[in-house]
């Protein structure tokens, strides 16, 4: 990859450390909701791993990232939890926001820094009870759920060593 000038990766990494800041000391304190709805640990993460990266791709996610942060920035929480239509339209525009400004960012670090996205403990119980159906019908009738106790013990493992690493990102993370 094609590195850029110093000055550019300098001057990015002061604005995302910046910004960075402020956004943990605005919404650390938050509820886990509204921690939910702006990706509070999606976002640090992959804040902390692009200022790393100095090459015009990098550069160009760092630009999303600054936007995202100005966005989140702007944004108003405020309003009735009993109030199911206006919460779910939060989630909807929160989805957007992590399609549009993390999942890219999180989708460069997956390839350049081993980042992984946060796959629910339901994943792997799925996998594993497809493993079991598929051992049960074709090679023994009895039942014994291995694999979907070896999934479920795989998809723990790997929470733990991703989260312990902070490699991990996200949608609600």
């Amino acid at each position: 990859m094609k590195s850029d000038s110093f000055e550019n990766f300098g001057r990015y990494k002061e604005i995302i450390n910046q910004k960075l800041t402020e956004f943990i000391s605005t919404f650390e304190n938050s509820s886990e909701q509204i921690k939910q709805l702006i990706h509070f640990q999606s976002t640090i993460s992959v804040s902390r791993e692009i200022i790393r990266f100095n090459n015009s791709k990098a550069h160009a996610l760092k630009d999303k990232l600054i936007e995202y942060f100005e966005i989140v920035k702007e944004l108003d929480f405020s309003i009735d939890e009993n109030d199911h239509s206006a919460i779910l339209k939060q989630k909807v525009q929160s989805r957007k926001r992590y399609r549009e400004f993390i999942y890219p960012i999180g989708s460069f670090l997956m390839w350049e820094s081993g980042f992984s996205i946060r796959k629910p403990i339901e994943f792997y119980i799925f996998i594993g009870i497809i493993i079991d159906s598929i051992i049960y019908y074709f090679l023994s009738k009895d039942f014994v759920p291995l694999g979907t106790i070896v999934f479920i013990g795989i998809g723990v493992l790997s929470h733990k060593k991703r989260n312990n690493k902070q490699k991990v990102f996200g949608l609600y993370k």
